[in-house]
């Protein structure tokens, strides 16, 4: 239900309609699917754009200079204009284009020049120069108008553009899921390849040299408003939450709350514009192809690698010193605000905080903040041996390799762009007891509000007097300062055999091991709520350092710190079949098939596999050793590499045509028209997972997977959504095959008899007081019963995952290549794309275990037509 709204503290009654919910309301598509309850499920269906208009040009030169020279040289620019949606969870485009779209604009220019020289019968060079440059801008939403001052949300730096509004309660939100961004990137290659050739021996040997530069203007991210309206202004107070101050169960809405114009967050960032990094690759190798014997060959070869610590052209850069709890930056604060890459009020707010600041040489790290590997050694070794003889023998093969990989810049950025102090929030927040008026926690559940969305917030946040946050509001993100090179080992073991004419069957073991994977170590963390009350019997700490009270260092203002490092590992199996015909007798087909297993900690950039401190769990709960418990937290399945994986591909000549098993005797125009067609395909089946559900602590039982086995209506939205209950997952009693009094269904229908889920909620008794949650009661030392929910951090069935639908695709194209003249030839395509319209079953809802049928994992078949004129 939705609670009675109080009188505004300065007025005789509320604001029946705020400015900025009013302009929400009327920019916002009308539902497509009105008979869906938008609290159960999305009552709105639209094609999603994705419109992109490509422009390529390509200029291609080849000249023999001489018997023994050649050189090669191509030059291609092309532009990319892409609109598409940019909704957070799916959320549509206003009617207006002011927001959840983005336009994407990319520039390319590239060019490569080779150049061979041929020194005698045994021994010649190759040159190759690569370079390209790119422009990427990303715009979300329509930048040229100040909707902020419209929507009457504070706008304290000028930006243009939609502010980002959250949590409205009914999952459409107006929030970026791509946020504004532009970059530039220049690369430069160039290769140095020699083969002489002496008796039984080949030698390779040669060098390699990158030059990147990356000029980004780094995600900004909430610089025109991070505003979210989960206040609970319209929830009922439950006087038994203790020092939770939290709601009664099922009362007030997020959607009553954006009506009323009642947030419970204000939110303005201030971002870096600029980075501008540079970075180097140097490496030289030596190898030998020996020819053993007639029958054995092997390969013998070592790669030297050097990758410079990337560089910023000012030495901008932010780092941290758990030692002495500082902030490390790359140049003097006086620098920093020379430049405008912060400014001194804010250092200052900082600084009075208790936020320190040091200097790389009193942190006792590198004047760049960072350094790594001067060398890595990478050997190839290989061999190839003939285990029988005659036309078609059996031939094993197999080989060992090591490469390196240097840190990619976009991951530095992504982890620096939010660095104190070169970005800050104002923020106002009600929510937090750290930053509500009376120090408690959900100030609004409990007090009239006094301020109301669009109209009287627009000067709420004041950047001449910076709120940097209350006490654990401002963290650090940076870099271990020795970031080791990431390497990976691979090594195969392959049975080849010829067995017919141009068809090869082919059998390998192959494996991977990498190392020094990037991860992200959080420490000083806040402890969960639960945790805290399970080891402390204390109530939730209140006043200034309340932000700071649940974590390890809760005498200092840091939030959580998160150092990227170098900790992670992989590993992979598979076994490859293969089947390959080369093109004879106009046919040709490659088939393969993989088995896996892949596991990782790490590797996967910046974006999961987080390492925790033992802090944040139950004592005794996870192991004190790093490693151990890096282990125990983080080595899962890679659910982004298929299990089971068949794919295919083919080339076929169309027996059509002059010469051809139809129409062999055409001639002319008849010819032109129906002969000369070929038709190429590829496709692919492949397994999928996806991952157990987290949230519920109640009873587990046996999981079971029904795969197809049990069709399904779900009708709890008020529309019956066609679907199959792929796995036993949690259902609430009271909507499993359930009626209304009118016998409308209003559950899901078709669930078996005697259904039991694999999970559930700690209280599963819908006659209950808090149905359908986890809610427990912990005593405290005082010895009252605090309300809290269960989560300790260590879900059984964390990091497991459960085999999803299987999807199988296959793109086509009949084509033809018709000469005009001597000079000039025309080449007709036509493209499918899915060809065979499979639309494939999305992942199953982890919590519920229904593959609904209103969506498709796969798109639609799609048709391309081209035509190439070619001199």
């Amino acid at each position: 239900m939705l609670r009675r709204p109080q009188l505004h503290k300065n007025s005789r009654r509320w604001q029946t309609k705020p400015a900025s919910s009013f302009f929400l309301y009327k920019i916002t598509p009308i539902p497509t699917r009105p008979e869906i309850n938008p609290l159960v499920a999305a009552n709105y269906y639209a094609p999603d754009p994705n419109n992109r208009d490509d422009q390529t040009g390509t200029l291609r030169l080849d000249e023999r200079i001489t018997d023994r020279d050649q050189f090669f040289f191509r030059f291609t620019r092309g532009v990319v204009d892409n609109f598409l949606s940019n909704g957070y969870n799916g959320s549509p485009i206003t009617l207006d284009g002011a927001a959840n779209m983005k336009n994407l604009h990319m520039e390319d220019v590239s060019g490569s020049f080779s150049y061979t020289r041929v020194f005698g019968a045994a021994f010649f060079g190759e040159t190759l120069v690569n370079f390209g440059a790119e422009r990427r801008k990303q715009a979300p939403g329509d930048l040229s108008k100040d909707y902020i001052s419209m929507l009457g949300f504070p706008n304290p730096y000028g930006e243009m553009g939609f502010p980002e509004i959250g949590q409205t309660g009914f999952n459409t939100d107006y929030r970026e899921k791509a946020n504004a961004l532009e970059d530039y990137t220049r690369t430069i290659n160039v290769d140095q390849n020699f083969t002489r050739i002496s008796g039984r021996h080949e030698f390779q040997f040669g060098g390699h040299f990158r030059h990147e530069t990356l000029d980004v203007a780094a995600q900004q991210q909430y610089v025109r408003g991070n505003h979210t309206a989960n206040s609970l202004a319209t929830a009922l107070y439950d006087p038994n939450s203790g020092s939770r101050y939290t709601a009664t169960n099922r009362t007030g809405h997020n959607a009553a709350n954006l009506y009323l114009g009642v947030f419970g967050v204000y939110s303005v960032a201030r971002a870096r514009k600029w980075y501008n990094f540079s970075d180097q690759e140097h490496a030289g190798y030596l190898q030998d192809n020996w020819k053993l014997t007639s029958r054995l060959t092997l390969n013998l070869g070592l790669r030297v690698e050097s990758y410079p610590m990337l560089k910023e052209r000012n030495n901008v850069l932010t780092g941290f010193d758990p030692v002495s709890k500082s902030i490390v930056l790359g140049q003097p604060l006086d620098f920093l605000y020379q430049i405008g890459a912060t400014d001194k009020s804010v250092v200052q707010k900082y600084q009075s905080m208790g936020i320190r600041f040091a200097t790389p040489e009193q942190a006792g790290v590198p004047h760049g903040l960072m350094a790594g590997d001067l060398f890595d050694y990478n050997p190839r070794l290989g061999f190839a041996y003939r285990l029988s003889t005659g036309a078609r023998p059996l031939v094993l093969r197999g080989g060992f390799s090591r490469f390196s990989f240097p840190i990619q810049l976009r991951y530095y950025v992504q982890r620096s762009r939010n660095n104190t102090p070169m970005t800050f929030r104002l923020r106002q927040d009600y929510n937090a007891a750290a930053t509500s008026p009376d120090g408690k926690a959900n100030y609004l559940l409990r007090n009239v509000p006094q301020y109301v969305a669009g109209v009287n917030t627009a000067n709420l946040l004041d950047r001449q007097d910076p709120d940097v946050g209350a006490a654990g509001s401002t963290g650090a993100v940076y870099f271990d300062p020795y970031q080791p090179t990431s390497r990976a080992n691979q090594w195969n073991m392959t049975m080849e055999r010829e067995i017919l004419r141009n068809t090869v069957v082919r059998a390998a073991l192959i494996g991977t091991h990498g190392s020094k994977l990037e991860q992200l170590y959080d420490y000083n963390e806040q402890m969960p709520q639960f945790v805290w009350f399970s080891k402390t019997g204390l109530p939730l700490p209140e006043g200034e350092m309340a932000g700071v009270a649940m974590r390890q260092w809760n005498t200092l203002p840091y939030g959580n710190v998160e150092r990227y490092q170098k900790t992670g590992w992989s590993n992979y199996t598979g076994v490859q079949l293969e089947l390959e015909r080369r093109y004879t007798r106009g046919m040709a087909f490659h088939l393969s098939y993989v088995t896996s297993n892949a596991a990782r900690a790490g590797g996967s950039g910046w974006s999961d596999d987080i390492i925790q401190d033992p802090w944040v769990f139950p004592v005794g709960a996870v192991p004190e050793d790093f490693n151990e418990r890096n282990r125990f937290l983080n080595y899962h399945r890679d659910t982004t590499i298929p299990k089971h994986r068949l794919r295919w591909n083919g080339l076929l000549d169309l027996p059509v045509g002059r010469g051809k098993w139809l129409l062999h005797d055409s001639r002319g125009i008849v010819n032109a028209l129906v002969g000369g067609w070929q038709i190429a395909a590829l496709g692919s089946l492949r397994s999928t997972y996806f991952a157990l559900p987290t949230a519920d602590y109640g009873p587990q039982n046996p999981i079971e997977i029904f795969g197809k086995k049990y069709p399904v209506q779900d009708c709890r939205s008020g529309a019956c959504i066609p679907g199959y209950l792929w796995y036993n997952g949690y259902i609430s009693p009271n909507r499993i095959n359930s009626y209304d009094a009118n016998g409308k269904p209003t559950g899901v229908m078709g669930v078996p008899e005697g259904y039991v889920p694999s999970h559930q909620p700690v209280n599963n008794d819908p006659g209950g007081k808090n149905f359908s949650t986890n809610i427990v009661y912990i005593q405290m030392k005082n010895g009252t019963l605090q309300q809290t929910t269960l989560d300790d951090n260590l879900h059984p069935w964390r990091n497991q995952v459960l085999p999803g639908p299987r999807l199988i695709n296959m793109d086509a194209s009949l084509f033809k290549a018709m000469r005009i003249s001597e000079r000039f030839k025309l080449r007709l395509n036509v493209d499918f794309f899915n060809v065979f319209n499979m639309p494939g079953l999305d992942a199953p809802n982890s919590t519920s275990g229904i593959v609904a049928l209103d969506s498709s994992a796969q798109n639609a078949r799609q048709l391309q037509l081209t035509l190439r004129l070619l001199w």
